[in-house]
């Protein structure tokens, strides 16, 4: 039936083209040459699927005629099939190729280039010179590596910002900023406008670092990312480079909507030291954040501009005991006698205003700066000692009562006596709630956190600091205290909030704690997407390396490598056929999923695979993949496997069409499989060993 098969690659219908070609290779695989001549016709089909799988059966076929079709392929437009040539080329190890595999390590594919390099190194090939010798580098992923090789490197560093996945430009961005050469700063400026929120923030980081000022333009603009991350990123990134243009851009962003970018803004403004941000530091002496307000006098006292001293002497008057002290120490900064200012002594009116405060902490507060300006004791108004007695101890028994309350079976209460005793200011209180940091409710421990801070309370360690931290959920504090906070993080990676397990997730990133990496594995099944997308971030940050080879497919999956899905094997089938599952939710990622699990080239796959037939959902793919693997690792399959696929009956596929209107795919009914190849092909398999049924 030759002839019938030869016929059918004239055909107009891609299936059948594509049919004949797979019965072609598995007569190939046979050792029947006298089809190679029509297999490599075949090369030129207009469909890439025909002509990356004729690509693919070349490697395991030890004829001279093959090299140069192969060596042709790897000029083919599409990728893919680059791929598979390389890939052929490199298990033949022919020398020939070596001039285009040496073309290829600037080729715009990061697989193509990884095959290239690895094909060249199999070689024992030598570069000529430390460029080439960049190119072979970056393309194997080695970055690092190459930011060693100096300017050399940065245009292959380059290319992988443009064309490579997420994690890779994040690492092509850390190796720029090693290099020291100014030639880094324009590529470093256009990835600012990567699509990844990471990357931006990477390259910002990386643009302080390099310090140049043809940089504080673009950061500028990047004070409007929508990413607060990057907002902040930017934010620290003026403030090092210190050029006075910054100031009034990092003005506006006083009000901006961001807790983090906020507290950033100050600092910088703190750091610039320049008089124009005078005015704008005093204004956030008024933020309704105590933490802004106390960041804020800090850094009017390093400026050390006598016009703070009034603005600071009211804030001395502050409800926050951590925002009063702050102000007293950045006045004695200014002026270690401000009490006699001149300053000082035009606040009086106000300070005296304050007496009237409804707030007992405020009253108190100006009544003691009054006393320090003018030297006399100031009427507060409180009443005579023995009222004052009486309030004293019934703020006493109202607190034993809240805190008794904290033991409460109702969460509710719990959380209500929480934050009365913030608001009562009973510093006794302190030990009841450090233990309601421990709660089993998360709004429990939010409000003792927050409590406590009210309180003015200090940690006595690294771990209670990092366990207020997380619990108050201020990632970029939590980051800064390091491995001490990644206990508290791994414990919000199971909060009911999407919301903070996504920020838990990006910290234990940035922290890089090597234990996080199983509770993060975790997450790369959360309902959610972007919770997902960040913990698969998060552990490429910690390091792929550690990774199994289950989590390292989820990763890939996640974040669109499709190519590094294909390559993890029989691992990839679990997490690609979860996310075709997603087909009506995220259509396009279903899309690419499918496509990858077509390609899945690991024998082992083969028996999850059969067992996907039956499930009217996958069955389509997965019958693809089978194909695949029959095709062209029918030798390396498992009898067992070969045994289900030739007694394979028939079932049926659901059909999916994308509906325009409403941007994703609709069940529109099913069809029978087709799962005829599969089970001659088997039974083909099974003969070639001897073992018949």
């Amino acid at each position: 039936m030759l002839w019938l098969t030869l016929q059918q690659l004239k055909s107009k219908s891609e299936k059948t083209r594509l049919h004949a070609v797979e019965k072609l290779t598995a007569l190939a695989d046979k050792g029947e040459t006298d089809v190679l001549d029509h297999l490599i016709l075949a090369l030129q089909d207009p469909v890439a699927e025909i002509r990356t799988l004729v690509a693919r059966s070349f490697g395991s076929i030890n004829e001279e005629r093959l090299v140069e079709p192969l060596i042709n392929a790897l000029r083919d437009h599409d990728s893919v099939v680059r791929e598979a040539a390389a890939e052929s080329l490199k298990k033949r190890r022919e020398p020939s190729a070596i001039p285009a595999f040496v073309n290829l390590l600037k080729d715009e594919s990061p697989r193509v280039r990884w095959f290239a390099a690895s094909a060249l190194e199999t070689m024992g090939w030598t570069p000529r010179d430390d460029v080439q010798r960049a190119w072979r580098t970056v393309a194997l992923g080695k970055l690092e590596q190459a930011a060693e090789l100096g300017a050399a490197a940065i245009d292959p560093l380059v290319s992988v910002l443009k064309e490579g996945v997420y994690y890779k430009r994040l690492e092509a961005v850390d190796a720029l900023s090693r290099i020291g050469d100014v030639r880094v700063v324009k590529p470093l400026i256009n990835a600012l406008w990567d699509e990844d929120s990471n990357v931006r923030t990477a390259v910002v980081h990386a643009l302080s670092k390099v310090g140049d000022t043809r940089a504080v333009d673009p950061l500028i603009l990047a004070l409007k990312d929508k990413d607060n991350r990057v907002r902040t990123a930017a934010v620290e990134a003026l403030s090092r480079i210190n050029d006075p243009r910054a100031v009034q851009p990092l003005s506006r962003l006083l009000s901006d909507g961001s807790w983090d970018v906020r507290a950033a803004v100050v600092e910088a403004l703190g750091r610039i030291k320049d008089p124009q941000v005078l005015d704008p530091l005093v204004s956030v002496l008024r933020d309704s954040d105590s933490d802004i307000r106390h960041v804020a006098a800090v850094a009017l006292g390093k400026l050390g501009d006598a016009r703070a001293v009034e603005p600071l002497v009211l804030t001395l008057k502050d409800e926050q005991e951590s925002v009063r002290q702050a102000a007293e120490a950045a006045l004695i900064k200014i002026d270690p006698n401000w009490e006699k200012s001149e300053g000082a002594r035009r606040v009086v009116p106000q300070l005296e205003a304050a007496l009237k405060s409804d707030e007992y902490w405020v009253r108190n507060a100006a009544a003691a700066v009054l006393k320090r300006i003018v030297g006399e004791e100031r009427q507060v108004n409180l009443g005579s000692a023995e009222f004052a007695d009486r309030v004293t101890y019934k703020r006493q028994e109202a607190a034993e009562i809240l805190m008794a309350a904290l033991k409460d079976e109702d969460s509710d209460l719990r959380q209500a006596a929480a934050e009365a005793l913030g608001r009562l200011g009973h510093r006794p209180a302190t030990e009841a709630l450090l233990s309601a940091l421990l709660d089993t409710d998360e709004w429990v421990r939010r409000a003792a956190a927050a409590a406590l801070e009210t309180l003015s309370w200090q940690p006595t360690d690294t771990g209670q600091h990092a366990l207020q931290t997380v619990i108050l959920q201020r990632w970029v504090q939590a980051v800064s205290l390091g491995t001490a906070a990644v206990d508290p993080l791994i414990s919000a990676l199971t909060d009911e909030d999407s919301g903070v397990r996504y920020c838990a997730a990006e910290a234990l990133g940035k922290i890089k704690a090597g234990r996080a990496m199983q509770p993060l594995s975790f997450l790369l099944q959360d309902q959610y997407k972007p919770v997902r997308r960040m913990a698969a971030q998060a552990i490429v940050s910690i390091g792929l390396d550690q990774a199994t080879p289950m989590q390292r497919a989820y990763v890939a999956v996640e974040l669109g490598d499709w190519d590094s899905a294909v390559a993890v094997g029989a691992f990839a089938v679990t997490p690609l056929v979860a996310a075709v599952r997603r087909r009506l939710e995220e259509p396009e990622l279903a899309s690419a999923a499918a496509a990858a699990l077509q390609r899945i080239n690991d024998p082992r796959a083969a028996l999850e695979l059969v067992g996907l037939l039956s499930d009217p959902e996958v069955a389509g793919e997965a019958l693809v993949s089978l194909q695949f693997l029959l095709a062209n690792r029918s030798a390396d399959l498992e009898v067992e496997a070969l045994r289900k696929m030739e007694k394979l009956e028939r079932s049926v596929v659901h059909v999916y069409e994308m509906e325009e209107t409403i941007g994703g795919y609709v069940r529109t009914g099913q069809r029978p499989l087709d799962a005829d190849f599969v089970r001659l092909a088997a039974q083909s398999a099974l003969a070639k060993r001897g073992l018949t049924s």
